[in-house]
Order: structure tokens, then C-alpha cells, then sequence
């Protein structure tokens, strides 16, 4: 009973630790202002007002009335962002690339209409996120460490730089992550197929971008695990789903498309995003494309002129995913675990390919599941491996 007893004091010790430094890492993070929290602040007071003149006059009301002289300034600093604020029409035309995040944008009217400042529902909404991921970090480890190595092990997965990053920026970039590792955890690891699928579906109401994902690793489990019957059917059920949702509220959100934000994203900015050709060219595309990628890998790290944005810590991530897919093969280790790191891999690249930028925010999924699942197929295998022990009677 006392050895009991003990571990539940310690288990409890190490939980009150465990909740110690996340709070504490949650008190001393600080927001990064990015022009796009007023994107967030019009998007979620659209969900109660329909005139964009007066979405557009609160807006800035509230990021006049909630921050600093300098960074309200600095909102409204160069030629595009003071066209925009003397312009509710050209402010209203921007939103435009963000509305099809609906679901994101729900969540944050309804923390204004909680109390939190408008200014402030981004970070609210980015610290909770990074809480929950310390959490699912916690309970996905508990699974197969002891809970002693299980604390350590989630606070260190948590405090991953491009995982720490995305509780900074007003994004929907780190919330959109964590619906997808929910969704990812209930599948791969709990099989609970109803409850993981409606996960991944309402991802993409968060990012739409999500679709990428959902759609390699359905293509991937469907050419290498066919046997299993119950995971195919779900996660072709979580697709179409998925797709709906897509094309649903892209179409509600009367979205631009991929190549009008690639090109106000890598070629220039514009005043009025509607105007530009929605058709491809491709040889403009290849040639960012292949001046991207011959500048890297740089010294590493990708700056604006305020901040590191990103870096290419990727590659380090993908050759410890590559390593995993290799070593399951050749150990005859589990196939599950090497398809999902296949796809969260081949997902990142297909990312990068559509949107050639290594933002660590942009990838914050492949950063988070990545080790996770390296966790439990290592586990997994060593468990298979374990020699048996007879205990005499």
C-alpha cells in the first residue's frame, strides 16, 4: 500500500511540475504583432456585423483603443497598410485570404464575446493551443513511458522552438496544428476512427491547407495498409468529408485561390488581390519556385525585416522520419507508424511545393507528430522485441 502511496505523491509531484513551467512559459510568452491580428479582429467581428465600413471603423477603433502608440503606428506604417486603413473598401477586399477560416475565426468571436479584447483573442486563442499541446503531448506519452520520463519528455516536445513560435503570431497556424494531432492521436493511436476523422474534417475549417494532410495520408494507407479494413473506410469517409468541407467554405468565403495569394505572397503586393489573373503561370511559378530553393539552405534561418520567421530545422525533422520509415522496414516493425510518418513527410513537401516557405509556423504539425509517433513505433518495437520473463510460481 505505502509503495502505492508513494507513486501517487510522485506521480502528483511531477504533474504539479509539469504545470509549474508550463505556466510559466505561458506568463513570460509575449505577441508578436504581425499585420494580420487586424485580419483576425475584422474577420471575428464579421461574425456579428454584415457592413464592412463598420467592421473596418471598429477594427482599428479596438488596435487604436488596446495597443501602443508605437505598434498602432507601425500597423499603419507603410504605403499598403495606410491604403488600407484610409480604405475600408480595399481593408474589407484583403480579408478575402483569410475568411474560408471559418472555423478559427468563430472561435475568436466567441472569445470577445467572453470579455477578451479583441486585440487580444489571438494570443488567447495561440497560448491555449500550446497548453493543450503540452497536454496531448503529456497523455501521448504517458501511453508509453513511465510517467516520470513522460513529464520531461512532453515539456520537451512542447518547448520546440517552431512549437514555441507559433504562440506569438496572430495565426491560426498552431490552433489548425493541434485539431490535426488530436485527430492523429485518436486514430493512430487510440483507434478510435468516428472521433479522429471528425477531428481532421474540422481542421480544415481552421486552415484550409489542411486538406493536404488528410488527403496523403488517406492515399497512403489505402496503397500499404488495404488489410486494414476498418482504418481505410475511415479515413476514405474523413476525406470526402474533408473535401466537402473545403470546397464548402471556400466557396462561402468566395475564396481567391492558391495562385492569387502566391502571387501577392512571392511576386508582388496589391491593393486590390480581386483584380489579379487566377490562373496560373507557370513559368512565373517555376521560377520562384527555383530561386527559393537554390538560395537555401542559406545560414539556416529565414528573416523578415523585423524577425526570424522560419529556419531549416525541417530537414532534421525529415531525416529523423526518414531514418523511422527505413528502420520499421528493415526491423519489420510497424507498418502503421511508417505510413503516418510517410504522409506527415510527404504532406510537409507537398506543402512546401504549393507555398515555398520553410515559416516554422507553417509546419508546426510535422514538428509535433514527427517524435510522437518516432515514440511510439520505437516503443512499440522494443516492446515486440522484450524477451520473455518467467516468473517462478
Amino acid at each position: 500500500m505505502s509503495g502505492g502511496w508513494k507513486r501517487v505523491g510522485r506521480n502528483l509531484f511531477l504533474l504539479a511540475l509539469f504545470a509549474l513551467l508550463v505556466g510559466r512559459t505561458v506568463l513570460r510568452a509575449k505577441p508578436f504583432l504581425n499585420w494580420d491580428v487586424l485580419v483576425y479582429m475584422a474577420l471575428a467581428l464579421e461574425w456579428e456585423v454584415d457592413d464592412p465600413v463598420e467592421v473596418h471603423r471598429r477594427t482599428y477603433a479596438a488596435a487604436e483603443d488596446e495597443l501602443s502608440l508605437p505598434e498602432f503606428r507601425w500597423l499603419t506604417s507603410s504605403q499598403l497598410m495606410r491604403a488600407r486603413y484610409e480604405d475600408p473598401a480595399a481593408f474589407h477586399e484583403h480579408l478575402g485570404f483569410f475568411r474560408s477560416r471559418a472555423g478559427y475565426t468563430g472561435i475568436l468571436a466567441l472569445l470577445h464575446r467572453a470579455g477578451v479584447p479583441l486585440t487580444g483573442t489571438v494570443h488567447v486563442l495561440s497560448l491555449g493551443a500550446w497548453v493543450a499541446f503540452a497536454l496531448l503531448f503529456l497523455v501521448w506519452a504517458s501511453r508509453h513511458l513511465p510517467f516520470w520520463a513522460a513529464v520531461p519528455a512532453s515539456l520537451f516536445f512542447a518547448h520546440a522552438p517552431p512549437l514555441l513560435a507559433a504562440t506569438s503570431y496572430a495565426t491560426a497556424d498552431g490552433p489548425a496544428a493541434l485539431v490535426l494531432l488530436a485527430g492523429i492521436y485518436c486514430l493512430h493511436e487510440r483507434r478510435s476512427i468516428a472521433a479522429g476523422g471528425a477531428l481532421l474534417a474540422l481542421s480544415v475549417l481552421l486552415r484550409t491547407d489542411a486538406i493536404v494532410f488528410v488527403l496523403a495520408w488517406t492515399v497512403l494507407v489505402l496503397l500499404f495498409e488495404r488489410t486494414d479494413r476498418a482504418l481505410c473506410r475511415g479515413l476514405l469517409v474523413t476525406s470526402v468529408a474533408s473535401l466537402v468541407a473545403f470546397f464548402g467554405v471556400t466557396a462561402w468565403a468566395h475564396d481567391y485561390g492558391w495562385w492569387r495569394l502566391f502571387q501577392v505572397s512571392f511576386i508582388a503586393k496589391s491593393l486590390h488581390p480581386s483584380a489579379l489573373s487566377s490562373t496560373p503561370d507557370l513559368g512565373t511559378y517555376f521560377a520562384v519556385l527555383s530561386d527559393i530553393a537554390s538560395a537555401m539552405p542559406g545560414n539556416g534561418y529565414f528573416e523578415t525585416e523585423r524577425t526570424v520567421v522560419g529556419s531549416t530545422l525541417a530537414f532534421t525533422y525529415a531525416g529523423f522520419a526518414l531514418a523511422g520509415i527505413v528502420f520499421l522496414g528493415r526491423s519489420g516493425g510497424r507498418a502503421r507508424s511508417s505510413v503516418l510518418l510517410s504522409a506527415l513527410t510527404l504532406a510537409t513537401l507537398a506543402r512546401w511545393i504549393l507555398f515555398p516557405r520553410l515559416w516554422d509556423r507553417y509546419h508546426v504539425l510535422f514538428y509535433a507528430a514527427v517524435p510522437l509517433v518516432l515514440l511510439s513505433a520505437a516503443m512499440g518495437v522494443l516492446r515486440r522485441d522484450a524477451p520473455e520473463v518467467h516468473v517462478a510460481r
